[in-house]
């Protein structure tokens, strides 16, 4: 993160299932800093570089034309 930004504490809670490990989906909660500017991708590879490095996800192009890092938001 830059130095100076404003920042502000948000919550995420993510679904997670690994077929191979789990029987169900499972959900994990995430409380990290975020710039006003950040998208929900930037906030996930946030999570995965800072926090959690087993976060798992797919993304490609950033410009919203692939569709690589398609998903449900609520």
């Amino acid at each position: 993160m830059a130095d100076g930004a404003q920042t502000r504490k948000r919550k995420f809670v993510i679904t997670r299932f690994d077929p191979d490990v789990d029987q169900v989906p499972k959900t994990q909660e995430y409380e990290i800093p975020c710039q006003a500017d950040w998208k929900v991708l930037d906030a996930i590879n946030f999570i995965k570089d800072e926090v959690d490095p087993s976060i798992s996800h797919r993304w490609s192009c950033r410009m919203a034309v692939c569709g690589s890092c398609g998903m449900m938001v609520n």
